[in-house]
C-alpha cells in the first residue's frame, strides 16, 4: 500500500491517500502519476513537484528491486508548474556581503549570532539548529551530528524534513575554534533565557541589524541556506557533495532551488569549453 511507505513526509503521504486512496502500487499506472503531478503543479512551485517526483520514483524502484512491480510507472514522466518561487526565498548574500558579516558577529556572544555563524558554515535549516544539543558538536572530529529538529510550533523534537536530512556535517576549523569557546545551553546549544530556542523572529530581527549596518542585501535566515549553498556552487565545489550537504533528498531537489547559479556557471563552462577546443 502506498500509504506505507516509510520515509515519506506528511504533506506526500496526504496527497497519495487523496488521489490513490483505493490502489496499491502495482495497480498505478503512468496516467495516474502524470495526472498527480499535473494536479499537484497547479498549486505548488516546480521545485516542489520534483521532490514529490523524486520520492515517489525511488519507492517504484525499489518496489521493482523486491519484485513487487514489474513496470516503472515513473519513468518518462513531465513536471510542470504554474506557481512561481517566490524570489525572497531565493535570496542570499554575495561572497563580500558573507564576509562582511561573519566579521561583524564572529566573536559577538549572542544567542543569535551564534545561530547566524553556524547557518553560514553549514547551511543548516533553522529548525536543524534549534534542535541541535550540545553532545551534537563533536569538537575532536571537527563536526556537527544533524539528527533531529526542533519544532517551535509544538515545542518538541521531531525527526529532521526527510531521512538523508540526518546527517554528519563537518565544519571548517574558522569555525569551530570559535565554537568550542562557547557556553552551550544545558539542553538546547542554543536557548534563551527561558531554557528554549530563540523564535525565528528575535534572530531575523538581529540578521536585519547587522545586515543593515553594511547596507547588505536583506535575506531571512532561510536565505543565510542559500548563501551557503551558492557559495560553495560559485566555488567549484560538485553540486552532488552540496546536497549531500544540504540534507536534500535527491540531487534534482538541488539542481531545481539553485538552477539559475548553475545556468550561470553553465554559460562560463561553455566558453572555457569552446577556448579549450580551439587550442586543439
Amino acid at each position: 500500500d502506498l500509504r506505507m511507505s516509510r520515509g515519506l513526509g506528511d504533506v506526500y503521504k496526504r496527497q497519495l491517500t487523496n488521489k490513490w486512496s483505493d490502489k496499491k502500487i502495482d495497480e498505478v499506472t503512468s496516467k495516474d502519476f502524470q495526472i498527480l503531478l499535473n494536479d499537484y503543479g497547479d498549486t505548488h512551485v516546480k521545485s516542489s513537484v520534483l521532490k514529490i517526483k523524486n520520492i515517489i520514483r525511488s519507492f517504484v524502484i525499489f518496489a521493482m528491486d523486491d519484485g513487487l512491480i514489474t513496470k516503472d510507472f515513473a519513468r518518462n514522466i513531465t513536471t510542470r508548474s504554474k506557481v512561481k518561487s517566490k524570489d525572497t526565498d531565493l535570496k542570499f548574500l554575495e561572497t563580500d556581503e558573507m564576509k562582511k558579516l561573519v566579521n561583524r558577529i564572529r566573536y559577538n556572544e549572542s544567542v543569535s549570532c551564534k545561530m547566524i555563524l553556524t547557518a553560514i558554515y553549514s547551511g543548516l535549516r533553522f529548525s536543524e539548529i534549534t534542535g541541535l544539543t550540545p553532545a551534537d558538536f563533536d569538537f575532536e572530529n571537527n563536526t556537527i551530528n544533524v539528527n533531529k529538529s526542533w519544532q517551535m510550533q509544538d515545542q518538541a523534537f521531531k525527526d529532521t524534513k526527510t531521512e538523508t536530512s540526518n546527517r554528519i556535517i563537518t565544519m571548517p576549523d574558522a569555525y569551530m575554534d570559535i565554537a568550542k569557546k562557547w557556553v552551550l545551553g544545558e539542553r538546547f546549544a542554543f536557548e534563551g533565557n527561558n531554557g528554549k530556542p530563540i523564535s525565528n523572529n528575535a534572530v531575523n530581527k538581529s540578521l536585519r541589524y547587522y545586515l543593515d549596518i553594511d547596507k547588505s542585501t536583506p535575506i531571512t535566515f532561510h536565505g543565510l541556506r542559500h548563501t551557503h549553498a551558492s557559495y560553495l556552487l560559485s566555488q567549484d565545489i560538485a553540486i552532488q557533495y552540496v546536497s549531500e550537504r544540504l540534507g536534500h533528498s535527491d540531487v534534482n531537489i538541488t539542481l531545481g532551488v539553485y538552477a539559475h547559479l548553475l545556468d550561470k556557471k553553465r554559460v562560463e563552462e561553455t566558453t572555457a569549453t569552446i577556448n579549450l577546443l580551439n587550442t586543439i
